[in-house]
C-alpha cells in the first residue's frame, strides 16, 4: 500500500499514456447559478449519474457522458422543472456529453481544457481551468488521479457555473 503522492509530484501526470476512468464513487460534477433577477440565490446542484475517460499521453483528451435525469438540487419540485422540456428536456436529450479537444498541464499542475459540452441537442464550446491535486496508488492498488476542473457555460438566462472534482482510476488497476 503506497500513499498517495503529493500534489507537487503530480505535474507531468497527463503525459503519462493510459486510459484512465471515472470513479463515480469517488467524483462530483455539479453546477451553480447566481439568480439575481427573481430570487438573489445560488442555486446548487449535482449530477448523480456519469461515466466517461482520460486518455493520458501526448494529446490528452476526456470524453464524459452525464444523464440528464440524474440531475439533483435537493429539491424535487425544482428537480422536475429542471428535468422538463423548460429546461433540459430529459425526455428528448437524455444524456450531456463533454469532450475536450485540447488539454494543457502547465508546470504547476494547472490545467487548461478546451472542447465543447452538448446539452439539450446543442454544443456550446466549454473552457475549464483546473488542478491535478494528485496522483498515486490507493491503499488498495488502484493508480488514480484527482484533478479538479471550473468553468462557466450559457444555458438558459444566466450563466452555469460547472464544477468538475474527478478521481480517474488507471484501467490497468484492481477495482
Amino acid at each position: 500500500m503506497n500513499p498517495p503522492t503529493a500534489e507537487a509530484e503530480s505535474i507531468g501526470v497527463l503525459a503519462r499514456t493510459g486510459t484512465w476512468t471515472i470513479d463515480a464513487v469517488h467524483s462530483t460534477i455539479a453546477f451553480q447559478v447566481r439568480d439575481k433577477r427573481q430570487m438573489i440565490a445560488t442555486i446548487r446542484g449535482r449530477f448523480t449519474d456519469y461515466e466517461g475517460t482520460l486518455e493520458a499521453g501526448p494529446e490528452p483528451r476526456v470524453r464524459v457522458a452525464i444523464q440528464a435525469a440524474g440531475l439533483t438540487t435537493d429539491s424535487e419540485n425544482r428537480d422536475r422543472h429542471l428535468r422538463s422540456a423548460d429546461f433540459l428536456d430529459v425526455a428528448e436529450h437524455p444524456v450531456i456529453r463533454l469532450a475536450s479537444d485540447t488539454i494543457v498541464e502547465g508546470d504547476d499542475g494547472r490545467i487548461h481544457m478546451t472542447g465543447s459540452i452538448d446539452i439539450k441537442g446543442v454544443r456550446q464550446p466549454l473552457e475549464l481551468e483546473g488542478t491535478v491535486l494528485g496522483c498515486g496508488t490507493d491503499r488498495y492498488g488502484n493508480d488514480r488521479v484527482a484533478i479538479e476542473a471550473r468553468g462557466d457555460l450559457l444555458f438558459g438566462p444566466m450563466p452555469v457555473a460547472l464544477v468538475a472534482d474527478i478521481s480517474f482510476v488507471s484501467e490497468g488497476s484492481t477495482s
